[in-house]
């Protein structure tokens, strides 16, 4: 049992050890985190002319127009292309969603003309057969005119 108790504590001792490293490198982690978002929403700061001065010089050259300038110009452009993107896509999205609404109602109204003649061909159905049980002999047969007439007719709407 002392043993036990000794192997327990041990394991406590490894694991309170381990959550304290655990713990110190995930504060290091939120630091950096933090440092690096601080940066980020203050904006980052190159400076290029300290690092490459001929490429500056030549951009400066080329241009017209410092490279701040340059940045800042083509930095817009992309915006401006990624926001008419959206708005495109957008509009598509818009189109979309539109053909899908009509397309679902035109479905819903055929579904339910569907269902009015299914009704309606499965009431004349029953009732001639009914007549026909209910009637003896030909006038049996004759009976079932009108569903060879509603047979007929939907075998000609089938094809048109």
């Amino acid at each position: 049992m002392q043993r036990q108790l000794q192997a327990q504590s041990v394991d406590l001792s490894t694991l309170s050890k381990d959550l304290n490293n655990n713990t110190q490198a995930q504060k290091q982690a939120i630091q950096a985190q933090n440092r690096l978002t601080a940066a980020l929403q203050q904006g980052l700061d190159i400076h290029a002319e300290d690092l490459a001065p001929d490429i500056v010089r030549a951009i400066q050259h080329e241009t017209g127009m410092s490279l701040t300038e340059n940045i800042q110009r083509a930095v817009g452009r992309q915006l401006s292309e990624l926001a008419s993107t959206v708005n495109a896509a957008t509009t598509q999205f818009k189109l979309s969603k539109q053909a899908a609404q009509a397309s679902q109602a035109e479905t819903r109204a055929t579904a339910d003309l569907i269902r009015r003649n299914l009704l309606a061909s499965l009431a004349g159905f029953g009732g001639s057969l009914l007549v026909a049980i209910a009637l003896p002999g030909w006038w049996g047969l004759f009976s079932l005119l009108p569903l060879a007439i509603t047979a007929g007719y939907l075998l000609i709407a089938k094809e048109g």
